[in-house]
């Protein structure tokens, strides 16, 4: 029997241009918000690690709180966790436009799924972030468990129209059927990737390690080195951005592969017929034995 990782490679080598244009936006959209991200994460760090220098020369609890700490907390803090809020939603958004591609050119699917309102994609987005940050916070086992149960949702999101804690429960049901299955594939995929970007990043930081000792021996750091800092900077958030994008379109579309299964297709009907009929006030219908 064919793997559900092969599958899901054979899948998207059939659907090349499907993914492009979408992997294209992302791509261009990620690469700009991660650049902002790093450099506000650049100023805080190197203002924090100012304010903890001089605080610990100095041993006096006050200097934590100084004029320089309370600017840095003013100015960047709240900028840059609107952008990492924005970049994570981009990326919940993304997979959900995967799903929703793939739905869209699935002939099986009739009639094709209706889009969910924004309002609804993004509280599902923070619900889930929320439940999993708590899950990280917990000794970051339980965040695991639950970013594993709740890849499932943009799917759900997609073909079902069910959003929020509806949406969790249905990707809890359909995740623990096949839970060894899925959590092999998951994990091989995931090491594939990481493997890809911690080389990527490798490769980068000794080539710039190897170009910064050069400037040096020229005696051009002052003038060279920050454009080499930021080329090197943005050469890592290219690849970053470009092997992420691939990796979401992948794991959602194995995600996909598996939602479409037999058992849980026949699940989904049944559960959609009996909403349906619960929410018109109708009863099923008998068998005329005349």
């Amino acid at each position: 029997m064919e793997s559900l990782l092969r599958k899901t490679i054979n899948f998207h080598k059939q659907n090349k241009a499907i993914f492009a244009k979408i992997y294209m936006v992302f791509f261009l959209l990620s690469a700009v918000l991660n650049f902002i991200i790093q450099k506000l994460y650049s100023k805080i760090n190197a203002a924090a690690g100012e304010v903890m220098k001089n605080f610990t020369q100095s041993m006096i609890f006050e200097n934590f709180f100084s004029k320089e700490m309370m600017l840095m907390l003013k100015n960047y803090l709240p900028l840059l966790l609107v952008f990492v809020l924005v970049f994570a939603f981009l990326k919940f958004f993304y997979q959900y436009k995967i799903i929703s591609v793939i739905a869209e050119n699935d002939d099986r699917v009739f009639p094709k799924p209706q889009p969910v309102s924004v309002f609804a994609i993004f509280t599902t987005f923070l619900l889930s972030e929320l439940m999993c940050s708590i899950g990280f916070m917990l000794l970051i086992i339980p965040g695991v468990i639950l970013s594993f149960f709740l890849m499932m949702v943009p799917c759900v999101l997609v073909r079902e129209n069910k959003a929020n804690f509806s949406a969790f429960d249905r990707s809890f049901s359909i995740m623990k059927k096949d839970i060894t299955n899925l959590l092999f594939n998951v994990i091989a995929l995931f090491a594939v990737y990481f493997c890809l970007l911690f080389g990527i990043s490798l490769a980068v930081s000794l080539l710039n390690v190897i170009l910064s000792g050069v400037i040096k021996l020229l005696s051009l750091t002052q003038i060279l080195g920050p454009i080499l800092d930021n080329i090197f900077l943005i050469v890592d958030i290219v690849a970053e951005a470009a092997l992420y994008a691939m990796y979401a379109i992948l794991l959602q579309s194995m995600m996909y592969i598996r939602y479409s299964e037999p058992e849980n297709q026949a699940d989904f009907e049944e559960k959609k017929y009996t909403l349906e009929d619960y929410y018109r006030g109708k009863e099923e219908p008998e068998d005329d034995d005349e």
